[in-house]
């Protein structure tokens, strides 16, 4: 987890077309907050992209829990009529900050990992990630309805062959 770009074991899992800008927008989610890393995390707290570092050593036993935070804001907001729902989380130790944001429609967890000992959280910092948050979505959701150029001519070649 020390590579400043997606993880290559799990780039896979964000559409390629949106895969720059997800990291441009940790990369500025880092820099605005002056966190030591920002991670988006799967619902099995695997690492799919990442901006800085965090404490690697405790990483590998907290995002697995972290990532569960995944699931309940999606289900929290399918008992919220289905509206987007956005859930914002900060846990503090003795070895730094983490804040955690989630979206209902949105598989991601987005994860800022600072050092700020003795200091309060921060509501700047909560609007950087709730803004990097929207971000995210929007992106993931334009690689949705875009299909891929390949699919569109597939589907346009099957036509003219049917007639």
């Amino acid at each position: 987890m020390t590579s400043a770009g997606p993880n290559p074991e799990n780039d896979a899992r964000i559409p390629s077309k949106v895969a720059e800008g997800v990291q441009r927008v940790l990369a500025a989610l880092r820099r605005s907050t002056t966190a030591q890393g920002v991670l988006l995390v799967d619902g099995e707290g695997q690492v799919v992209a990442e901006a800085g570092r965090g404490p690697e050593e405790r990483l590998g036993e907290v995002l697995p829990v972290l990532s569960d935070e995944v699931g309940v804001t999606q289900r929290l907001e399918e008992g919220w009529a289905g509206e987007p729902v956005i859930s914002l989380h900060y846990y503090e130790g003795s070895s730094g900050q983490i804040y955690a944001a989630a979206g209902g429609d949105f598989p991601y967890l987005l994860v800022v990992l600072t050092k700020r000992h003795g200091l309060p959280p921060s509501g700047v910092t909560w609007l950087f990630v709730r803004r990097a948050l929207q971000e995210l979505r929007a992106l993931l959701r334009s690689s949705r309805m875009e299909p891929e150029i390949g699919e569109v001519l597939g589907v346009v070649e099957a036509e003219r062959r049917q007639g």
